[in-house]
Formats: structure tokens, C-alpha cells, sequence
């Protein structure tokens, strides 16, 4: 007779909240049990966390937390034994083409993408695949441990030990991500994969929750809740009780019977060596000891000489205040070492100016910020921040718009281009010629080094802003190109009018 092990139940919840700061929720989430995949995979869950403005970070994440879960199951259908980290990679490749043709296709909706966690459960095998900085935690025996590791770019200074966890969770540009979904033709994913245990609780959440809520607090409220879906509740009402900044959603699903693992009210420690559990052990305590009356006296004693000295070096400093002028003491200074200038060796330019961005935008504000995103102005007077590398195009939120630019108005189909200028770290100047529609460069010194950069691609050049590399911002004819630059090739003659000092 053959003995058949009954299936480990798994229980989940969720729950998404749009927060106290945004006007509408971009999160979007998914769970579909084992029923519904014909029983080959215990469950599917997922969460993403659109983003990009311009009401598309909803659509891409909607889109994504559909595509992954359908796409799962149709591989399914014809390979029911298919690896788990493949079916995820899969399924991630084909939301990430349906975004990117959905980003295409729509003018309004060509900046938005999204990040994705998602997690598979198959015979005690959970697998993880996330792209983003949206995150899936794993609470083992009291001990919480991130399974994921963010795509953004203060985990890559963790990472090359340049900055602690400590430090980048109060960074401001800890949003600022490298990855997502929808944003190119390809898409990078991270899998992992790893074994269950019984009591094991696995936590998927957006952002918007671990930027408001400690690991620390997470941790308690997973081992002290009863249920899943208590679990999520109080996960996301802990999240608005800090603030609520952004849009907050969370799935939590339990492997095994579900109980409270410690009372709401016990301190639970997640980053030592030490587990909750032995805190629980019954310990024998001590009786306090009985104080003497001897003992007491001593401390009385000593008190009241303390206060007697106290007294004396004040009457002291007050006599020497009063006949002697007491200079008042001088703030410590602290001398910081000069920044190291800015070296930049000879440059070239490419020959034509490239478009980084279709949607229209002011032209008057261009600037590059310290994490080496643009900051551009769009029609309507918003704030924009805008990454070069991964186009990633997000507002920023602001007490009040700009008005409106009179030269960028929507009636008019090319701006009157007008004389602009800029410097690089370097002390370089850059300006705009109206007139031949290029870009001239001048050394510090005022020599000119470079007198065509741009011409015949650009059509009105405003303003400029030049990155570290070099390379050359502008905003023509209303829209965002970059003009890139090169190391200047070694020259055995005069140098060409091109290069850049």
C-alpha cells in the first residue's frame, strides 16, 4: 500500500493602498493558486510598481501583472515539468515586449514601465525573479532575510562598499532604479531559487512599504500575526501610520499551518546572530536584592557633597567672570579638503545630435543633477527628472508648477532659437549659434576649440547643460538630443577645429 503525503497547504493575503501623498495607486498585483494551474505550480504571486508619469505607470504595472501569471500559464500547457527559473525568465521577456509596444504605440504613455517581483511555490520550491527595486523577504524561524537585491543605483554603491544599507535608505535618490520592465527591447532579470521549510513565510511588497517601515518592525508584525491577510493588513496600515508617501502593497503567503509564531507585544531582533525563540524560553529570575539602610546613607552622602563642590565652582566662575573679560568661546570649524577640479582630456563630438525624448518640453530649464539625471520642463510647467541612461522619465513633486513658457506654446511647431551658454566643470564654455544652428565651445582662456558641434542636425537650439563625460545635452526645436563625446583620437598633424580641449 502506498502511502501518499498530503500536499502542505499554503495561505495567503494581500492587500494594495494608493497612500496619503499620491493621487492614484500605480501598484498592481497578482495572486493565482495552484487550482487554477491545473495543479502544476502551488501558486503564483506578483507585484509591480509602475512608474513614469504621464498616466502610463499604471498601465505598464496592470499590464505586467497580468502577461507574467498567463504567460506562465501557457508554457504550462506544453511543458508542465519546465524548469521554474525558466518559466519565469519567459514570462518576464514576454511582459517586457508587451509594455515596450504598448510604450511605442502611445505618445502620453512613452515613458512608463515598471518593476516586478514575482514568486513561484512548486513541491516546497520557491523560485524568485524580480527586475526593479520591488522586494520578496523570506521570515524563517524569527529571522527575516532579503531574497532580492535592488536595481537601483544606491544598492550598486552597497554593493562596491561604498555606501552601508543605513546610508542608502536615507539617500535621496534610494528611488532612483536601474532597471525596469518596458524600458527597452530587452530586459535583465535576476532569479533565484530555494527550498521550503514548514512555517516559512514569504513577503512580497513594493516601495512604497519598506521605504516607510523598517525591516526591524516587518519582521515583528509577520511572526505576531495569526493569518496572511492580518499580516498584510497591518503591514500596509503600519506603512500609512509613517507617512504614506507612496503608493504601498504587500502579499504575504504562509507554507504551513497558519499561527501566531510570538505575541504582538514581544521586541523581535532580525539582523544578529540571536533568534526570537530562545528569547521565549521560560528563564529562572532572580529575587532582587533587599537595599540596606547603610548603603542608602552612603548614596545621601555623596549626593549632598557632590552638590556642595557644584556649588562652589559656581560661585568660583561667577568671581572670576566678573573681574576677568571671559572671551566667548569660538565655533569649531571644521576645514573640509578642496574638491579635486574637474580634469577633462582632448574631446570629439558625434556628427549628428541623437533623440533622447519624443515628449515636447520647455526650452528654457535643462540642468543636470548630482546623480546625473536632467531635469527638464514639460508643457504644462511640471518638473521633470529624466534618466539618460535608462530613459527613465519620472515628475517630481513640487508646491507649484512653472508657468508656462510663451516660446514653447503649443501653436507654434518650431521655437525661435536665441543665443544660450554654459559651462562644463571644467570651466569650458559652451554657446548656442542661432544663426548657423551648432554649437561653439571656448576654452577657459577663451580660445575657441570647437565651432560646428551639432551642425546639421539641430534645428533650434536653446539651452545646454554638459555632463562630466562631456557629452552635450540640448534641447531643439522643443525636444531633448544629446550630442556624445569621445576621447579625441591621437593626432600627428594640427589638431582638427572639432576637438575639444
Amino acid at each position: 500500500m502506498q502511502i501518499v503525503a498530503e500536499p502542505i497547504p499554503i495561505r495567503v493575503g494581500c492587500r494594495t493602498d494608493v497612500g496619503l501623498k499620491r493621487e492614484h495607486n500605480e501598484d498592481s498585483f497578482a495572486v493565482v493558486d495552484g487550482a487554477a494551474l491545473n495543479g502544476l505550480l502551488d501558486c503564483v504571486l506578483l507585484v509591480a510598481d509602475g512608474m513614469g508619469g504621464m498616466g502610463g505607470g499604471d498601465v505598464a504595472s496592470r499590464i505586467t501583472a497580468h502577461t507574467v501569471p498567463e504567460t506562465i500559464h501557457q508554457l504550462l500547457q506544453t511543458s508542465p515539468y519546465e524548469e521554474l527559473p525558466s518559466l519565469l525568465l519567459q514570462a518576464f521577456r514576454v511582459a517586457n515586449q508587451e509594455v515596450f509596444t504598448r510604450r511605442a504605440d502611445r505618445i502620453e504613455q512613452r515613458s512608463m514601465g515598471t518593476t516586478c517581483v514575482c514568486a513561484l511555490i512548486r513541491n516546497g520550491m520557491l523560485a524568485i525573479a524580480h527586475v526593479g527595486d520591488s522586494r520578496a523577504y523570506l521570515l524563517r524561524h524569527g529571522r527575516l532575510s532579503l531574497l532580492t537585491a535592488d536595481h537601483s543605483a544606491v544598492w550598486e554603491e552597497i554593493q562596491a562598499g561604498r555606501m552601508t544599507r543605513e546610508e542608502a535608505e536615507a539617500n535621496r535618490y534610494r528611488h532612483v532604479i536601474t532597471r525596469a520592465i518596458g524600458i527597452a527591447p530587452d530586459v535583465e532579470v535576476d532569479t533565484s531559487l530555494h527550498s521550503l521549510e514548514v512555517g516559512d513565510i514569504l513577503l512580497l511588497c513594493s516601495d512604497g512599504l519598506t521605504t516607510e517601515v523598517n525591516e526591524r518592525e516587518i519582521a515583528q508584525i509577520l511572526v505576531s500575526s495569526a493569518d496572511p491577510q492580518e499580516a498584510c493588513n497591518r503591514l500596509v496600515e503600519s506603512a500609512l501610520h509613517h507617512g504614506g508617501s507612496d503608493n504601498v502593497t504587500a502579499i504575504v503567503a504562509r507554507y504551513g499551518p497558519v499561527s501566531a509564531l510570538l505575541p504582538s507585544d514581544e521586541e523581535t531582533p532580525t539582523d544578529n546572530a540571536a533568534t526570537w525563540r530562545h528569547a521565549l524560553a521560560p528563564e529562572a529570575v532572580a529575587a532582587p536584592k533587599s537595599v540596606s539602610k547603610v548603603t542608602v546613607g552612603w548614596v545621601v552622602a555623596t549626593l549632598v557633597l557632590l552638590l556642595v563642590a557644584l556649588t562652589e565652582a559656581a560661585g568660583i566662575y561667577y568671581l572670576r567672570s566678573k573681574f576677568h573679560h571671559v572671551a566667548p568661546p569660538q565655533p569649531i570649524v571644521r576645514s573640509q579638503p578642496p574638491p579635486k577640479p574637474a580634469v577633462f582630456g582632448p574631446l570629439s563630438y558625434a556628427t549628428t545630435a541623437t533623440k533622447l525624448l519624443d515628449m515636447p518640453l520647455r526650452n528654457d530649464v535643462l540642468q543636470i543633477m548630482p546623480n546625473g539625471d536632467l531635469l527638464l520642463v514639460n508643457l504644462q510647467g511640471k518638473l521633470m527628472d529624466f534618466n539618460p541612461q535608462t530613459h527613465l522619465l519620472r515628475p517630481i513633486p513640487v508646491n507649484a508648477q512653472l508657468p508656462p513658457a510663451p516660446e514653447t506654446s503649443t501653436k507654434k511647431t518650431k521655437p525661435t532659437a536665441h543665443f544660450f551658454l554654459t559651462l562644463d566643470r571644467a570651466g569650458n564654455r559652451y554657446q548656442i549659434r542661432p544663426d548657423l544652428r551648432c554649437i561653439e565651445k571656448f576654452t577657459p582662456e577663451g580660445t575657441r576649440v570647437a565651432a560646428d558641434i551639432g551642425k546639421g542636425s539641430l534645428v533650434a537650439p536653446t539651452c545646454l547643460a554638459v555632463a562630466p563625460s562631456g557629452t552635450i545635452y540640448v534641447i531643439d526645436n522643443g525636444r531633448l538630443k544629446s550630442i556624445q563625446a569621445y576621447p579625441a583620437r591621437p593626432q600627428n598633424s594640427e589638431p582638427s577645429p572639432s576637438q575639444a580641449r
